[in-house]
């Protein structure tokens, strides 16, 4: 638990807080976009090149599939790139990471509101009714640190 929560924190703080995290959002958002470019760009051309073999079967072997190669490589080299450079996302205030929802605080809304769920169901915040949904947590826009509630992001993060 940290030493300082949300509460104990000057509204300027605060905005420093937001204003810090913000090129860190930044960059986290590229690569997710980075990523699921990579994804999809290797899926639909995948899935032309093996529909497009029943019909036309010399013609991909010949012509399409060394293409498909290059690009194939080309885009998993860079989804795997973004998924390493987009880093641990981590709290200004309290520098524990972002992802891991150890705390009582709803990564949604930020509330003091987390309700720990018992075996096999997951928490959910009585303020905002959202359900955390994994290990880590998805299903949610991340905009508070679960630690200490501090709100690192107004638009919040996919996680």
């Amino acid at each position: 638990m940290p030493a300082k929560a949300v509460a104990d924190y000057a509204p300027e703080e605060l905005a420093r807080f937001r204003d810090a995290f913000r090129p860190g959002a930044e960059r986290y958002r590229r690569c997710q976009q980075t990523e699921i470019i990579g994804i999809l760009g290797i899926a639909i051309p995948g899935l032309l090149l093996f529909i497009t073999s029943f019909v036309f079967p010399e013609a991909v072997l010949k012509l399409m599939f060394p293409w498909f190669l290059i690009l194939f490589f080309i885009l998993w080299v860079a989804a795997v790139c973004a998924f390493f450079v987009s880093g641990n996302l981590r709290c200004p205030a309290c520098r524990n990471e972002l992802e891991t929802l150890k705390g009582p605080y709803c990564p949604e809304c930020g509330a003091r509101a987390l309700k720990r769920r018992r075996w096999l169901r997951a928490p959910e915040c009585s303020a905002c009714g959202r359900v955390i949904i994994g290990r880590t947590g998805f299903g949610f826009r991340l905009r508070a640190c679960s630690h200490c509630g501090v709100i690192v992001d107004e638009k919040g993060l996919d996680v």
